[in-house]
């Protein structure tokens, strides 16, 4: 009889959880698919099968919706990306990002259009999500222009361009062939981009007394994804 009375407490407790999360699965979708500016307040509440009151009792406003919705998609992204680079350095470090990339655009493409579709609304001057995209953006560089350091002082670098230069040139490429992907995938090849990035990386690890550097072989990522959930 205990176990049987307090279950109506447990759900109650679930609850509010459960349509925080039901809220924020709706309002990506609808942001990636719609803009953020042609999502409503009533669209998100009926994707998610939840009264509109409850987006201003977890949220507060669409805005902060939006800001919950960013640090919930790209926060766990994140937090799955360190976990698999783990201690990794240097060079290697980079190529397992850009692998990670790489899957996140084929198996979670809505979270990639997501971050593409807010950007091409701050452009236009409806720069709601601007300061938020633009600082996961520097994080991202910062991240990958410290590793660059790192291969630099290792001896893995045999090029003059600044580290920072060359992280923007990185997410540059990722970015260019994941719009033109999610236009149309038949209009840009993936795997073979990608690769291309990589082995334009391995070039520049020749050692700088001229022997050729050593090409990390490049851990099994066919997991990855799991992290993005």
């Amino acid at each position: 009889m205990k176990s049987t009375e307090l279950e109506p407490r447990r759900v109650r407790r679930r609850q509010p959880e459960v349509s925080r999360r039901l809220l924020l699965d709706a309002a990506a979708d609808l942001f990636a698919r719609r803009g953020y500016h042609d999502t409503t307040i009533d669209a998100v509440a009926d994707a998610a099968g939840i009264s509109r009151g409850a987006i201003f009792w977890h949220f507060g406003c669409k805005e902060d919706l939006l800001t919950a919705v960013i640090d919930d998609v790209y926060g766990s992204w994140i937090d799955g990306a360190s976990e698999v680079v783990g201690d990794r350095r240097g060079l290697e470090a980079v190529r397992v990002f850009v692998e990670l990339r790489r899957g996140l655009l084929e198996s979670q493409p809505e979270i990639v259009r997501l971050m593409y579709v807010l950007v091409a609304e701050a452009m236009t001057g409806r720069a709601v999500a601007a300061k938020t995209v633009l600082d996961l953006h520097g994080h991202t560089t910062s991240v990958i222009t410290a590793w660059l350091d790192q291969a630099r002082a290792a001896g893995e670098l045999n090029v003059d361009e600044d580290p920072g230069a060359l992280s923007e040139i990185i997410i540059g490429s990722m970015q260019g062939v994941a719009q033109w992907w999610l236009l149309d995938p038949r209009c840009v090849q993936v795997d073979e981009a990608h690769e291309a990035l990589l082995r334009l990386l391995s070039r520049t690890s020749d050692a700088g007394d001229g022997r050729p550097g050593r090409r990390s072989a490049r851990p099994a990522l066919s997991d990855s994804s799991s992290g993005t959930s």
